[in-house]
């Protein structure tokens, strides 16, 4: 009977021992995170910059198609990526 009870035991210990463990790496992993970002691989930020952020093209009437250029340039140091050519709406009296 004895036996069994130092069994038990045992794995219990192991138990405790696995869980510790696990706890342990959480933790370093979660130290160890901020240093995984672009800082440490180099990437740097990208960064958009505008040369305007308005355009007066006066008074037109309303829907009228009208072309205006924006130019964007990339003040980061990382490449620059923009996703589709998103549509401009302007609302009246803006």
């Amino acid at each position: 009977m004895k036996r069994a009870g130092t069994a038990a035991a045992k794995r219990r210990r192991r138990g405790w021992a696995v869980a510790a463990t696990v706890v342990a790496l959480i933790g370093v992993a979660f130290w160890l995170w901020p240093m995984a970002g672009p800082t440490m691989t180099g990437a740097g930020t990208p960064r958009v910059g505008v040369d305007r952020t308005e355009i007066d093209l006066g008074r037109l009437p309303f829907e009228r198609p009208v072309r205006a250029t924006f130019t964007l340039t990339n003040l980061g140091d990382a490449p620059l990526t923009l996703a589709g050519s998103p549509p401009v709406r302007a609302v009246e009296g803006c």
